[in-house]
């Protein structure tokens, strides 16, 4: 019987740390699980401020993309403008030069004019 009383004492010590070998087992794993856990929460953290970030960054670009669109329009619209009004100089300009360029054709032929008179005067006045 006591062979059997000591079989079955050992046999239970057995079982107990048996038990006892499993509880540390699934408390390590717990404790794994939390720590993992942890460390995927701070990274889910750090990877949704970097989106909060990454969609600021974006809303300001396509304000400035927006920004600068409306400003191309603005200034497409007054280079339309000025070069209307480039050409509208222009053809004064030309108008200008035509008007000054038959001024002087006609100061040139009058001048000339006079310098042939005068010339057929000496000629007949040496001729008397």
């Amino acid at each position: 019987m006591r062979d059997e009383a000591e079989n079955r004492a050992g046999s239970r010590r057995a079982v107990v740390k048996y038990t006892a070998i499993l509880f540390a087992v699934v408390l390590f794993f717990i404790a794994l699980s939390y720590f993992i856990g942890a460390r995927n929460d701070s990274a889910a953290e750090a990877l949704h401020a970097e989106n909060a970030s990454a969609t600021r960054k974006l809303e300001a670009l396509q304000e400035e993309n927006v920004r600068l669109q409306n400003e191309n329009e603005a200034l497409s619209a007054r280079l339309l403008e000025l070069e209307t009004e480039l050409e509208k100089l222009r053809l004064d300009w030309a108008e200008d030069l035509r008007q000054t360029e038959d001024r002087y054709k006609a100061d040139y032929n009058e001048l000339l004019q006079k310098y042939n008179e005068s010339v057929k005067q000496e000629g007949a006045g040496e001729n008397d």
